[in-house]
């Protein structure tokens, strides 16, 4: 698939989870009782509650924090001078015969940083809005949770490093 489709792809994929998130959360709170968890140990067991406002404010407040991040700063990505951005090998992937893929290769990897940490923060959201209203008694994140998001994110940079290692390696 073309670099810069693939990046397109998982930007436009980005922005639908990220907004979807948003707007479950504007939903959740309508439905949410007005005293919720907003904190748990690491069983999982409830160990702090709030106001349902400060579990929307906070949760709002990180969907557009990475909205910004992810989304945004991947466009931007195109502006910002090549000594500046931090790739093994940089003067050879960003010549300008190159720099096109190049950074749509990079910003794929770093929008897939976003989605998985998206999916993460929708799973903690949704598992805490299901203790909140009752349908569970503990934080439960599935399969997924902390340490595959670590684990995700680890694999990713990773996939990133080795794409850019060595000069001449897939550049066609």
């Amino acid at each position: 698939m073309n670099s810069v489709l693939r990046y397109r792809i998982a930007l436009g994929l980005f922005f639908v989870i990220t907004i979807s998130f948003l707007g479950f959360v504007l939903w959740g709170h309508g439905q949410l009782p007005e005293r919720v968890p907003i904190h748990f140990d690491f069983g999982g067991n409830p160990d702090r509650v709030s106001v349902k406002a400060e579990l929307t404010i906070v949760n709002l407040s990180v969907g557009i924090l990475m909205l910004l991040c992810f989304g945004v700063g991947a466009m931007l990505i195109e502006k910002v001078p090549a000594k500046y951005i931090n790739l093994p090998n940089r003067d050879y992937w960003l010549s300008p015969e190159r720099k096109e893929k190049s950074l749509a290769d990079a910003n794929f990897y770093y929008v897939a940083i976003g989605i998985v940490s998206m999916v993460l923060m929708w799973e903690v959201y949704h598992a805490t809005f299901q203790v909140a209203m009752k349908r569970e008694e503990t934080l439960s994140l599935g399969p997924f949770g902390v340490a595959g998001y670590m684990v995700a994110v680890l694999i990713l940079i990773v996939m990133m490093f080795l794409r850019f290692l060595r000069k001449g390696d897939r550049d066609g």
